[in-house]
Parts: C-alpha cells; structure tokens; sequence
C-alpha cells in the first residue's frame, strides 16, 4: 500500500480540490484577493509593481476590485449564501477592463516562483475567448482557472514528496489532505505551495539519509530552489535544512566535502535571493511608525514581552489548534466537533505507529535540535505578528494581546512530528507487546487509511455546502 499512496495522494487531492474549488465562492479563504492581484499582474508581464508615494502595487481593472469587495461579503456573515443562479451568471457575464485603479499589494515582495502557477492559470483562461470572441473573462472564471493550475500543481509536488520520502508516507499523506491543508491548496494561497514545498524538501533529505546515496546536480538544484522560496517567504519553515547535517559523512566522502556541499546549497539560497532583493530595489514598502515603537517596546522589556509571549500562546493553543484542524473559509466555516476530535486521533494514531514503527537512523541531536527549532519558531511567529499585525488592529503598543497567528502556519510542523519522535524504543519493550499491536494497527492503516481520508473530505465537502449554499 504505501507503494501506491503517492497516486492515492494526487487522485484524492484532484478530486476533492477541485470540488473545492467551485463549491467555495471567490475571495473566501485568507486573503486570497491580494494573491489573485499578484497572480493576474505576473499575467499580464507585470514582473515588478509599481511605486506610487511610499506605497507599491498595481493599477488593477475597477471591476475587479468591485466583485472581490462583493464576493468578501461572504466572510463571517454565515447566514449569506451563495445561490446557484448567481454562481450561474457569475460564469457567464463578461467585465469591463477598461478603468483600472492604484491597489497597494501587501505581497508584491514574495517570490515570483510561488505564483507561477495560478498567473499561469489566469493567464489561459483570458486567452481562451469563450464568450463570443471575448477576453474580458468574469472575475470568478479567471479566479477559477488560477485556483485549479494551483492545485494541480501543490498536487503533483505533493505526490513526489509522499514518493520520495523512504518512510512516514501516511504521516505526509495524512497531513497534506487535512481538511485545511487541502483547502489552501485548492485557492490562491502561498500557504498552499509552502506546506508541500517543505514536504517535498524534507522527503528528500531523509530518502538520501536513509539509502546513504550522493548528492547528484538534481538534489543540488531540489535543495536550492526550495530553500529560496522557503527563506523568502516564510523563514520559519527553513529550519528542515537542520536535516542536511545529519547525512552521514560517508555520502560527500569525509566532512571536509560535507561542509563545501552544505556551503554550496547555502552560497545558491544566498545567492538567489541577493538577486531577487536587487530585482526589487526599486520598490518602495509602506512605512509603519508603530512597528518600530513596538519593537522599541520589546527591546527595554524583554522580561515582560517574554511573559506576553507565553500567555498568549498558552490561551490561543485550542483555538489554534481547532483552526489548524476544523476551521475553513475566511475563518469562518467550522467543522464539527466531533469530527475534529477523530481527525485529532488518526493523526496521532499514524504519528505514533510510524515514529515507533518506522526505523530510520536519525540522530538524537537533530531530534532535539528540530524540537528546540520549532518551539522558536512558534515564539518567532507571535513576535512578528506582535510586531507588524497586531498594531494595526488594536491601534496600540506595548499591549498584553497578540493577534493575526493563524493555525494554518503550523500545518509544515506536523511533518516533522514522526521525524522527532522517532525511535527504536518498542523494540526494547517487547514484553508489552506493544510492538504487535502497533503492527496490526499498522497494516490496518495500510489497507484503509486513504478510505478514512475520502470520508473524511467527503464530510468536509458536505459542510462546505451546507455553509454556503442551504
């Protein structure tokens, strides 16, 4: 079974993504409209915003921004739906192109590679001409063809994760087709690329741990291009690099060429991205005067800030967690409790059976380095949004609150969940027989884990309906 879960993965991520992608209205998943605007310039040839004052965007057709503002009507008033006729004549109404407007675009530093994808999208559907010869394609027909090039694409990087990786196969399965997991993926969404980005990076590195095989030019560039994105995008997720010290040396030949291999991955990363902050030299980024007061804040009270930190992390950890495993929409459509409570235990059930029952030589430094990382990670993640979010919304600094973290940003950790967890130690206490039990739980998830995941996205698809729709 775990031979075919890689095609398992990429039939069920189709198959319900793109149900996804038509049942859920346009614009309604997390800021998705400032993603289609970077996606739609990257289009047209627009490879730079831009500058206007101390501002950087584009000049964007009015009609769009009109129907994104109609369609985010949706967002956290659950009691309007979304009729089918107007889901009709959405697809069918051409739009006016003509008037554009300046719209400032909070991601227009990202890297281009993540929004290749959904431009190409946009890109097909206004040179297909459907409506009478025309190309001034509906908002919600461009938004649909962006949203289904993304998903094939998340997809197909995902299935070569679940290929490669030599084990945890159900780990990364059972993680990249959670209910939210699956969700980014089917929308606009970096979240979407990131997650499996990480999965396919960190799948590599243990299958060269695992079979001890060199480095060839094609993990060289895999290693390279992964670590731009990550580290450009979102930092914390780079800390799967931690991995490449763990090849044995015995790979390069001796550490000497271990540490110029290492040193060559890195001088690419660097590289790339020297590149990609001169491309942008010239954009101009908005100033915000609270941001450094809050810095301010944090730099003459760091014992009191550390005690924000934990507090606040301590009170949102079940909310985080209902929004990492039950929550959809624009944070707006919840799953029921009970199913998040059993999706809560499949995970923990193939998190355990795989750490004990996979065997995979992994030093005991690494685990405790990854754990160490992610727990700063998670520091790290509040301190921003204390830093640059969480200002705007209270319009004050110094506060006791931090707001704007999302459970989605901790979906890439469960990845490495087995992979710190993992151990040998069932095997040292055989007279439990623990290590019988946890086979037959294995095999059972062998033979049934990808029928649990399709009813499990058959109820989320039952829900999606039910939010928009009755």
């Amino acid at each position: 079974m775990n031979n075919k879960l890689a095609k398992l993965f990429l039939l069920l991520s189709m198959f319900f993504g793109t149900i996804m992608i038509f049942i859920i209205p346009p614009f309604n998943s997390p800021d998705e409209d400032s993603h289609f605007l970077y996606a739609y310039e990257l289009s047209r040839g627009n490879l730079l915003p831009t500058s206007k004052g101390n501002q950087s965007g584009y000049y964007i057709p009015e009609t769009i921004m009109e129907d994104i503002g109609h369609y985010k009507e949706f967002a956290n008033d659950r009691t309007k739906k979304y009729k089918y006729d107007d889901y009709y004549f959405d697809q069918l109404l051409t739009d006016n192109y003509d008037k554009t407007k300046f719209v400032s675009a909070v991601v227009s530093k990202s890297p281009k590679i993540a929004y290749i994808a959904p431009a190409t999208g946009i890109f097909i559907a206004r040179h297909l001409k459907i409506f009478s010869g025309s190309d001034q394609m509906p908002v919600s027909v461009l938004l649909q063809f962006a949203r289904f090039f993304s998903l094939l694409a998340y997809s197909i990087i995902g299935y070569f994760a679940i290929k490669l990786t030599p084990k945890f196969k159900k780990s990364f399965f059972v993680v990249m087709l959670m209910p939210l997991a699956l969700f980014l993926r089917s929308m606009i969404s970096y979240d979407g690329i990131l997650l499996v980005i990480v999965a396919l990076a960190l799948a590599n590195m243990l299958r060269i741990i695992d079979a001890k095989s060199k480095l060839t030019k094609k993990d060289y560039i895999l290693f390279i291009i992964t670590g731009f994105i990550l580290l450009n995008t979102k930092l914390v997720y780079s800390i799967i690099f931690l991995c490449l010290f763990a090849i044995p040396k015995e790979v390069f030949g001796n550490n000497k060429k271990k540490a110029k291999s290492i040193a060559i991955i890195a001088g690419g990363i660097l590289l790339l991205t020297i590149i990609k902050t001169m491309f942008y030299m010239s954009v101009k980024g908005s100033p915000e005067p609270m941001a450094s007061t809050q810095i301010d804040f944090i730099i003459h009270n760091p014992v009191g800030y550390f005690k924000i930190l934990v507090h606040n992390i301590i009170e949102q950890l079940k909310t985080q967690e209902y929004w990492m495993l039950g929550t959809l929409g624009y944070l707006d459509t919840y799953m029921p409790v009970l199913y998040v409570f059993l999706l809560k235990i499949l995970l923990v059930t193939v998190f355990l059976v795989e750490a004990f029952h996979e065997k995979i030589l992994l030093p005991l430094w690494l685990k405790i380095g990854l754990f160490l990382l992610v727990i700063f990670d998670i520091f790290g993640m509040y301190t921003m949004m204390y830093i640059s979010w969480t200002p705007k919304v209270t319009n004050t600094t110094g506060g006791s609150e931090i707001t704007g973290v999302q459970g989605r940003y901790f979906i890439p950790f469960l990845l490495l969940v087995p992979v710190i967890f993992n151990n040998r130690l069932v095997d040292k206490i055989k007279k439990f027989k623990l290590s019988k039990y946890l086979d037959k739980i294995n095999t059972v998830l062998d033979n049934n884990i990808h029928y649990i995941t399709a009813a499990s996205l058959t109820m989320v698809v039952i829900i999606l309906i039910m939010r928009y729709y009755c």
